[in-house]
């Protein structure tokens, strides 16, 4: 085991991936926000437990903490964000669409979804709260655009909007960086900007393309080179499926082929991967992803690509960040 130790080092530490594919000269300590919906997706649980990084800029990634807040609505993840009001960086983690953002409803009671168009409502509404007197607080529930937004939204009571936009000027105390992890939510720029406004962000931040988590759990070959050598020669490229081989540049660690089967255009795909040596599946999750803590022969790996697009990105990649929008 101590072998294998000092091989794995030996090889991580030569086998870096070319220059303008490396990551991380600037790490930042980040706070976890999970949707509900997530919460029992093993998958996502081992990615940010034994890796945890994400990049947010070419030369920047985010380090997220063990521990994880959960949220089901738009109101709890408020909440969160504002328990957590010393930290700068925050991850938000959630099904998305880049026509109605964040799949997630707005709060209990309210069927209402984070639209750009509810959320220009609350942030007006945030807006004009904020300028009011004690005493017109006093009288809020009677206020025209309370009264106006509350039917919108299907509320039932004004104090569950006036809590809605407390929590929203609360915010406005500090600028934070937020980054999601969401499909498509980045193709809608104005989307984003209303977001940006909304959660107080000095930056925000989503992907522009699909976003998904895959296993990676090789079929090992031993003393196979030319079977592998067969799979890399013949290069796969379609929509239903597409293939990368990834070769390092340390001849002692044995390529990995990785094979994505897209079986609905949106979030449901499987990962077939082959390798000839099983002890390199620990050198390549910490190559591709940049750390992992525990590979145990499979991990996990995030990749991003467009639909039109007939490969993947993998996270030390260029191509990944450049699929990250930033408003």
């Amino acid at each position: 085991m101590q072998g294998d130790r000092c091989r794995l080092d030996r090889v991580v530490g030569s086998a870096r991936m070319p220059r303008n594919e490396v990551r991380g000269e600037s790490v930042v300590t980040t706070v976890f926000h999970l949707h509900a919906g997530f919460q029992n997706n093993r998958l996502i649980r081992d990615y940010y437990r034994d890796c945890g990084i994400e990049p947010i800029g070419p030369y920047n990634d985010m380090k997220v903490q063990r521990r994880v807040h959960v949220f089901s609505t738009i109101r709890k993840l408020l909440e969160n964000l504002n328990a957590e009001k010393r930290w700068n960086y925050h991850l938000i983690v959630s099904h998305g669409r880049d026509d109605q953002g964040l799949l997630v409803n707005l709060m209990p009671g309210s069927s209402a979804r984070p639209l750009k168009s509810t959320i220009d409502d609350l942030n007006k509404l945030a807006d004009y709260t904020a300028k009011l007197s004690s005493g017109q607080r006093t009288r809020y529930g009677m206020l025209e655009p309370v009264e106006k937004l509350r039917t919108k939204l299907g509320l039932t009571t004004t104090s569950q909007l006036e809590s809605l936009i407390d929590l929203v000027l609360s915010l406005r105390n500090k600028k934070r960086v937020i980054s999601v992890r969401g499909c498509n939510i980045g193709k809608n720029r104005p989307l984003l900007r209303s977001y940006k406004k909304f959660f107080n962000a000095a930056r925000f931040m989503a992907p522009t393309c699909r976003d998904l988590f895959l296993q990676i759990r090789p079929n090992t070959r031993p003393n196979s080179a030319g079977y592998m050598n067969n799979l890399a020669a013949r290069p796969v490229a379609t929509a239903a499926l597409r293939r990368r081989v990834f070769r390092s540049p340390n001849p002692v660690v044995e390529s990995l082929v990785v094979d994505i089967q897209d079986i609905d255009g949106h979030s449901q795909v499987a990962a077939t991967s082959y390798i000839q040596d099983p002890n390199d599946v620990t050198v390549w999750a910490r190559l591709l992803n940049g750390e992992y803590a525990r590979a145990n022969g499979e991990f996990v790996l995030e990749v991003m690509w467009e639909n039109s697009e007939r490969t993947y990105h993998t996270p030390r990649q260029r191509e990944y960040t450049d699929k990250i929008a930033i408003v």
